[in-house]
């Protein structure tokens, strides 16, 4: 076999490889593209490449409840970022530096998007961010004790030592 033709060959290897792990991660399967995770919902075992792609892109990560929102905007994102802030008691530091017991995270808010109300009106999903809410956090770096989400569909997730270890595995933590 000439080297072009073993060339051609470890090609078509290597794209039916992936092409059976882009299916297994399309469909959900629990591990499709990572080693160990799985969360305790199928939607985040479904959305784990984005859920990893959004933590790797984290300044930082905290497990915190939820204690305030801060008034909605008219509209939502547009023309204008809108946004809505929500008051975090600071539990624990996944990745990054936090030393605050509490921060307020603005939360970008785009109509239908996973984090976003579902009844028409403007704000985060008032499910999501309940008072007394615990959540695994995503941000960008914190300016003081204020800080940017760094996706508007999974910048948060629920909090459970489950999905906490899901997230470390996808983190390789």
């Amino acid at each position: 076999m000439s080297r072009e033709e073993e060339k051609v060959k470890l090609q078509l290897a290597l794209c039916a490889g992936l092409a059976v792990v882009a299916a297994a991660a399309l469909c959900g399967c629990p591990g499709a593209g990572r080693a160990g995770a799985a969360f305790d919902s199928a939607e985040l075992n479904a959305n784990a490449t984005q859920i990893q792609n959004i933590a790797a892109d984290a300044a930082l990560i905290f497990v915190g409840t939820v204690q305030s929102l801060g008034e909605a905007p008219p509209v939502w994102s547009g023309f204008a970022l809108a946004e809505q802030e929500v008051t975090y008691g600071v539990t624990s530091v996944i990745k990054g530096s936090y030393s605050g017991s509490t921060i307020t995270v603005a939360h970008v808010l785009v109509n239908g998007a996973r984090q976003a109300r579902s009844d028409g009106a403007v704000g985060v999903d008032p499910l999501i961010f309940a008072a007394g809410n615990q959540l695994i956090v995503m941000t960008q770096a914190p300016v003081g004790n204020r800080a940017e989400d760094i996706s508007e569909e999974y910048s948060v997730i629920p909090y459970s030592e489950q999905n906490l270890a899901a997230l470390n595995a996808l983190l390789g933590t």
